[in-house]
C-alpha cells in the first residue's frame, strides 16, 4: 500500500522518491500547526520514511548543474538566513540556488508545502517594533539588527543577487529570496559526513522529512543515512495511533530556537545562556575599582600600593581578545554556573598592572587556556573581593535592564501566549526570565563566595568593621 504523501517527497527529478509509510498523514498538530501525524500504531524500528538523495534539495544538486571552479570558498553556517559573509559558492548559497531554480518552476506538492511568505515562517523578521523591544534587554538584542527584511534584502541585492547564475539572476524576486533563505534556515538539514563524522554535510531540505516538528524531550524518529546516502527516518520508540511524529532539531535552548525558527519549547535541554559583551564587564571592574580607591588602604608592607584601575587599556584590548576567542562575549549558562573562565575574566581585569602582566604576559592575546581557577582567586582574599564583586556589579546591572521583575515574567510564562502580548511576547518573556534566571544562580553563588571572603555589602568593607586588607602587587596564584 502507499502512501498518500509520497508526492510531497517528489522536487521534479526523475528518480525514485523513496519510501513513506503508509499510516502517515499531514493533520494539524497540537502546538504547531500543522505536522505528520501517524493514523495507526507504529513500532519501535520501523522505517517511516526513506528519501532518495536526489530529492533532497542541496549544494550537490546545484554543483552537479554547474561545477564550482577550483576557487570555491569554504561553506558558511545556515543558522541565519543571510550569514555574513556569504562566500560566492559556499554550500548555503548553493542549495539557495537550487530551492530558488524549484521556486521559479511550476508549482509541485513540495514547494506548495513551503510558507508562502517571508511572514508566514513566523520568525524574528517578522516581528514588529513594539514585539522586538521585548528582546531588547536579552542576549538576542545583538542580533535584532541584522534579523529584518529589509536588512537581508539589501544584503541580497548587493551581495547575492550578483553570485547567481545568470540565467535566474535577473528572474528571482526579493520575496522569493527572503522564503528561499528562510527555508533554509528554518528547514535546512544537516548531517555527519560519510568520510569524516566528525564533519557536518549540508544544508539539506528534505521533503516532507523538513515538516516534522520538533521534540527535544521526546521525539518519536530520528535522521540518518543510509550506505546509499538516502536519507531515513526511522521510529526511536513505539509511535501510538494518532500521535504526531516529532524529531529533534539538535540541543537547542529556547534563545537559539527563537533567533533560528522562530518558536520556543516549555521544557527546553537548558536554560537560555546570557551574554555578556565586553562592555559591561570592564564598566563594573571600573566602577568597583573606583569605589575601592574611594577608601584609604593600609600600605605598612612598604611595597607600591595595590591599583586596580591601573592598566586599563592593557586590560582592555585583553578581555575583548579573550571573549572574541570565545565567540564575541562571555557566555554565562545556568548549568554550568560560576565557571573558572568567568571569574578569570573578572580577577585579570582587577588586577594592578605588574601582577596583570605577570599572570598573562604582554602581548595582549588571549584565549581559554590561561584559566584561573576559581578557588585560586577566591583564596588570594584581597583580589577574590574585587573579582567576585566586580561579577556581582555585572550581573546586577545586566538584570537591572530587564523591563520587569522575574515574578511579572514568571506569570506571563504560565499563562503561555493566552496573556497580553500573544504567543511573541510568551517567548520574548520566556528567554527574559530564563535569563533572569541564570544571572539570579550566578549572583548567589557570588554572594556566597563574598560572605566567605567577609564582605557585608559593595564595598571592601568586611564583616568587622575595618577597611580592605593592604595588599601589594605580588600575589600567590602561581
Amino acid at each position: 500500500m502507499s502512501s498518500p504523501l509520497l508526492s510531497y517527497v517528489s522536487c521534479g527529478v526523475g528518480k525514485s522518491f523513496g519510501f513513506v509509510h503508509p499510516s502517515l498523514l499531514i493533520a494539524p498538530a497540537k502546538n504547531a500547526g500543522r505536522g505528520v501525524l501517524a493514523s495507526l500504531s507504529i513500532p519501535k524500528g520501523t522505517v517511516l520514511i526513506k528519501l532518495n538523495r536526489h530529492q533532497a534539495t542541496s549544494e550537490s544538486v546545484e554543483r552537479r548543474r554547474d561545477p564550482p571552479p577550483s576557487s570555491a570558498s569554504a561553506s558558511a553556517s545556515s543558522s541565519d538566513p543571510d550569514p555574513s559573509p556569504p562566500p560566492a559558492r559556499s554550500d548555503w548559497l548553493l542549495t539557495i540556488t537550487a530551492l530558488l531554480r524549484l521556486l521559479l518552476l511550476p508549482a509541485t506538492p513540495y514547494t506548495r508545502s513551503l510558507p508562502a511568505n517571508a511572514a508566514a515562517f513566523n520568525t524574528l523578521l517578522s516581528w514588529s517594533e513594539s514585539e522586538r523591544a521585548g528582546l531588547e534587554s536579552t542576549s538576542l538584542r545583538q542580533v535584532l539588527p541584522e534579523a529584518t527584511c529589509e536588512a537581508v534584502i539589501e544584503r541580497f541585492e548587493s551581495r547575492v543577487r550578483p553570485a547567481l547564475p545568470e540565467e535566474i539572476r535577473g528572474k528571482v524576486t526579493k520575496e522569493q529570496f527572503l522564503c528561499a533563505a528562510l527555508a533554509v534556515s528554518t528547514r535546512g538539514f544537516h548531517t555527519p559526513s560519510a568520510d569524516d563524522p566528525s564533519k557536518m554535510e549540508g544544508p539539506f531540505l528534505l521533503p516532507l522529512i523538513d515538516m516534522l516538528n520538533h521534540d527535544p524531550m521526546n521525539p518519536g524518529g530520528v535522521l540518518s543515512r543510509d550506505d546509499n546516502g538516502d536519507f531515513l527516518v526511522t521510529a526511536v520508540r513505539d509511535i501510538r495511533e494518532g500521535e504526531e511524529l516529532t524529531h529533534s532539531y539538535g540541543p537547542f535552548d529556547n534563545a537559539a530556537l527563537l533567533r533560528t525558527y522562530g518558536f520556543i519549547v516549555a521544557k527546553p535541554p537548558m536554560c537560555s545562556p546570557v551574554l555578556l559583551g565586553a562592555g559591561e564587564v570592564v564598566r563594573a571592574c571600573r566602577a568597583v575599582a573606583d569605589r575601592f580607591r574611594s577608601v584609604e588602604h593600609d600600605t605598612s608592607s612598604g611595597d607600591e600600593s595595590w591599583d586596580p584601575g591601573s592598566g586599563w587599556d592593557k586590560k582592555e584590548v585583553w578581555l575583548r581578545s579573550r571573549l572574541e576567542a570565545g565567540g564575541g562575549g562571555l557566555e554565562v549558562t545556568f548549568e554550568a554556573g560560576l565557571t573558572d573562565a568567568t571569574v578569570t575574566c573578572f580577577a585579570g581585569m582587577m588586577l594592578e598592572s605588574s601582577a596583570f602582566s605577570d599572570l598573562f604576559g604582554n602581548n595582549n592575546e588571549a584565549d581559554n587556556s590561561d584559566d584561573l581557577e576559581k578557588e585560586q582567586v577566591a583564596a588570594e582574599k584581597f583580589l577574590g573581593k574585587l573579582a567576585f564583586l566586580a561579577a556581582k556589579e555585572t550581573f546586577a546591572a545586566r538584570l537591572a535592564g530587564y523591563p520587569n521583575p522575574l515574578s511579572t515574567d514568571e506569570a506571563t510564562v504560565k499563562k503561555k501566549g493566552r496573556g497580553e502580548g500573544g504567543y511573541r511576547g510568551y517567548c520574548a518573556a520566556t528567554v527574559r526570565l530564563e535569563e533572569m534566571r541564570v544571572l539570579h544562580k550566578l549572583t548567589a553563588e557570588v554572594q556566597k563566595v563574598l560572605a566567605g571572603l567577609g564582605v557585608k555589602d559593595d564595598t571592601m568593607n568586611e564583616e568587622a568593621g575595618g577597611g580592605g586588607e593592604a595588599k601589594t602587587k605580588k600575589i600567590k596564584l602561581f
